[in-house]
């Protein structure tokens, strides 16, 4: 297997690569429903990092993916807490990927 990405390297966690919280990108009152789709993006942020320490990797990214679409709907795919997520997102899913093969 190969590593496509930035780094860091195959082994690291989602609290190795921190995102500013959705509150810090969008204000709840910005768009219709802000409030509830906030803290859908929260708890499944939560729910990501709960699955991932676990060893439940599909499931870490499913939630991982959900929570980044919300967050590309409410804040754009150009915001930069966007791109960190998304940055987040590829790295993680190589990671587990590449922990999941060496099993």
């Amino acid at each position: 297997p190969m590593w496509i990405g930035p780094s860091p390297q195959p082994g690291v966690s989602s609290s190795a690569l921190p995102v500013p919280d959705i509150r810090q990108s969008v204000p709840e009152d910005s768009v219709p429903g802000g409030r509830a789709q906030i803290a859908n993006i929260s708890k499944l942020e939560q729910q990501m990092v709960e699955l991932e320490a676990s060893g439940r990797f599909v499931l870490a990214a499913e939630s991982c993916e959900e929570a980044l679409h919300l967050r590309q709907k409410m804040a754009s795919d150009g915001h930069p807490h966007t791109v960190l997520a998304l940055e987040r997102a590829c790295t993680l899913f190589n990671s587990w990927g590449m922990r999941c093969l060496a099993a």
